[in-house]
């Protein structure tokens, strides 16, 4: 408000003289108090008294000034000769004679945010027996860059292991569009990979439902610069897992070795081997690959939990793996080792026979 009042002294004062900008300054100090009030319209739009307005580069607006008189009555003085109109920040938002403003700057002020401008209004000049002052600012937002790339998925409605690929193709400068869907360079990032797997390469896979019969989650895809988004409606009935990762525990201190083994389950054939066509990708809270939080030896049918958590005090990690058709996943639990973290939860999980054996 203190700055509001400094801002519409100053206008008043610069209505009453005549080149000099040092003036302006020093009437803000004098505090000039209006007598009337001055009430402003946008576009037909009423502002409050020293509101804000959201516009785009270039855009041109018509400002209406109408005043309270003293007696009551009220008048448009949009285009009266005792009316001034200022622009403040005339990098950002210019105004004409007779109210009307445009917006000069291309938008986008720090941080990506909207640049901000006002522009002031007075009628008459400090002194008169009818004085006024008024302000607009104005938000002038960046124009949204076209996305260089686009992407579709082959189907948005999932059940419960079921999967779905993602299209993305790239524009290039001649016109023509590239698939970059399995390029190193694309970023998949889920909303929520616990209902939702991006595995990489442009697969998504519905891995579990949170606490409804229905749910959803969007795949968000970068390319350098540019950005584009999937959204899936997800379902809690559907085939599930057709792929179970058996472990003797699903809690891990750091840098602890467990046995493992991927089964799948219509014929219980082992398919821990990347060479049988098994992959395997890690998810670990932040939405997109994480396979460095477990060390996944196909050979030796063993999983190795990161060597140290860091400032973490524990962390979730998402195995999800893949042959063919088939998809399975697990919850791990990773934990501070004893002499890191003495309080660490003792671990009780059953074995499993099947790896017992081993």
């Amino acid at each position: 408000m203190k700055r509001t009042i400094l801002l519409l002294a100053a206008l008043a004062a610069f209505a009453g003289c005549t080149n000099s900008p040092k003036s302006l300054s020093q009437a803000a100090n004098r505090g000039v108090q209006p007598t009337v009030h001055l009430a402003i319209t946008v576009d037909g739009v009423p502002v409050k008294d020293g509101g804000s307005v959201s516009v785009m580069p270039g855009q041109v607006l018509q400002l209406k000034a109408t005043v309270t008189h003293l007696d009551g009555t009220t008048s448009d003085v949009t285009e009266d000769a005792k009316t001034k109109w200022l622009s403040e920040t005339p990098s950002v938002i210019a105004a004409g004679q007779h109210g009307k403003v445009v917006a000069v700057s291309e938008g986008g002020g720090l941080f990506g945010g909207a640049e901000i401008g006002a522009v002031g209004v007075s009628y008459g000049v400090p002194g008169d027996k009818e004085f006024g002052a008024s302000s607009v600012a104005f938000a002038v937002a960046a124009k949204a860059k076209k996305s260089d790339i686009s992407a579709m998925a082959d189907r948005t409605s999932l059940g419960l292991g079921e999967s779905a690929r993602i299209k993305v193709l790239r524009r290039l400068p001649d016109g023509n569009r590239e698939d970059i869907s399995a390029d190193p360079k694309a970023v998949y990032i889920t909303s929520s990979e616990s209902v939702l797997i991006p595995e990489g390469n442009g697969v998504v896979t519905h891995v579990g439902a949170r606490d409804s019969s229905t749910d959803n989650a969007t795949i968000s895809v970068f390319y350098g610069p540019s950005s584009t988004q999937v959204a899936f409606d997800l379902k809690s009935s559907g085939p599930g897992p057709s792929l179970e990762i058996e472990t003797p525990k699903t809690t891990l201190e750091e840098g602890e070795t467990q046995k493992f083994s991927v089964v799948r389950k219509k014929d219980e054939a082992v398919l821990t081997a990347r060479g049988s066509g098994t992959q395997y990708v890690v998810f670990g809270g932040k939405g997109t690959l994480e396979n460095e939080l477990l060390a996944i030896d196909d050979a030796a049918g063993t999983i190795t939990a990161e060597k140290s958590l860091g400032r973490y005090n524990r962390r979730s990690a998402i195995l999800f793996v893949r042959n063919g058709n088939s998809v399975g996943w697990m919850e791990l639990k990773l934990i501070h080792a004893p002499g890191n973290r003495p309080e660490a939860a003792q671990l009780s999980d059953k074995k499993n026979p099947r790896l017992a054996a081993k």
